[in-house]
């Protein structure tokens, strides 16, 4: 580097902001915090989500045929006709799939209970931040472990 275009240091004055995310926490006003505002073909061009349900086609808003039980096993119908549903009973069978499908994601540990909570919050809430108490304890965990570690906010915060 020649003297000319040598750049020169400043001094960081505290506190002092080292990293700052694009979107506020909690902004509820952005683009991807609304529901919605994606349609049914942007959400099969943009992301691949065809098929999304083993139950239903919210798409269509058609159940699909189930195995029933016979004494001997399992079997379709011969003559299977397409059920139209309510978007409500869609909606419903969705969160009650999501909710089956999660419990092998969160299957033991003391936060197993969390996933299901937040499913429920998510199908009944009212648009409100989901709050449990046993959420903050294992964000806390994680930031004071993080912090004992080599990762990078803790590398950031040691340099300062």
């Amino acid at each position: 580097m020649s003297e000319t275009t040598k750049s020169t240091v400043q001094a960081l004055y505290f506190p002092c902001t080292v990293f700052k995310t694009q979107k506020r926490m909690d902004d509820y006003g952005a683009d991807d915090m609304r529901c919605g505002d994606l349609s049914a073909t942007q959400l099969k061009t943009d992301f691949n989500l065809h098929n999304i349900s083993s139950k239903v086609n919210p798409y269509t808003l058609t159940l699909f045929q189930q195995l029933k039980s016979m004494p001997y096993g399992y079997s379709y119908d011969k003559n299977p006709e397409s059920k139209k549903i309510t978007r409500q009973e869609c909606v419903r069978i969705l969160f009650n799939e999501f909710r089956h499908e999660s419990r092998s994601f969160a299957f033991y540990g003391p936060y197993k209970h969390l996933i299901e909570k937040m499913i429920d919050y998510m199908q009944n809430g009212n648009g409100t931040p989901f709050r449990d108490l046993s959420l903050d304890a294992a964000l806390k965990e994680k930031i004071l472990s993080s912090l004992s570690s080599n990762d990078s906010s803790s590398l950031v915060s040691s340099h300062l």
